[in-house]
């Protein structure tokens, strides 16, 4: 969320600062750091490139999930009952996610984080779906017909991948298959991350 990207930001030195920093983050500084803007402690951190997002995980001692991870997460471990979207049943709808419902935004930016439980996995996790699009730390290549179980990205490539969707994307990018390619510089605020863990 914000509050812990300005925690982040206020750790890092001010050249390293200055790499991390967009000035559309929803941060102010206060006395040489900096804070959350009002009411965005809680919202996920936003205007983030790949490079943003890889090091503040590191920063916490995780990293980015692979992109077989994230699907794995959002679609569950059934093989043989994906799920069409993160939550257990049903089609989007604001309840369940923040996106563009093809007639209105479900909220003018980011919700806070979790505020749809509604659309939660069924192993809680929250915001698989709509909110942000989140990055994951594959390079994009198609995926191979042979790569059934746990696909692995190329090792180097030009793009990387975004999964989930993000507060102004129609309901096809809910799907826990879609997915977008991206330079991995881009930064937006629809865009953002959440962190993994190794075993």
């Amino acid at each position: 969320n914000v509050g812990d990207w300005a925690d982040f930001i206020g750790s890092l030195d001010g050249e390293a600062a200055a790499v991390h920093f967009h000035p559309l983050q929803p941060l102010s500084g206060v006395d040489g750091g900096v804070v959350p803007r009002e009411d965005e402690e809680e919202r996920p951190a936003r205007y983030v490139s790949w490079y943003d997002a890889a090091t503040y995980c590191g920063w916490l001692g995780k990293r980015l999930p692979t992109e077989a991870e994230w699907e794995r997460a959002a679609r569950g471990a059934d093989p043989d009952a994906p799920r069409n979207y993160p939550w257990e049943e049903g089609s989007p709808s604001c309840a369940m996610a923040t996106y563009y419902t093809n007639r209105t935004l479900c909220a003018e930016d980011p919700k806070p984080v979790g505020s749809t439980p509604d659309g939660d996995t069924p192993d809680g996790l929250s915001d698989m779906g709509g909110n942000v699009s989140e990055w994951v730390s594959d390079w994009y290549d198609r995926y191979s017909e042979l790569a059934v179980t746990d696909p692995q990205g190329p090792e180097s490539g030009s793009y990387k991948i975004l999964r989930g969707g993000g507060f102004r994307e129609t309901s096809d990018a809910m799907r826990s298959t879609d997915r977008v390619v991206a330079d991995p510089s881009t930064r937006s605020e629809g865009i953002g991350f959440r962190c993994a863990v190794s075993e």
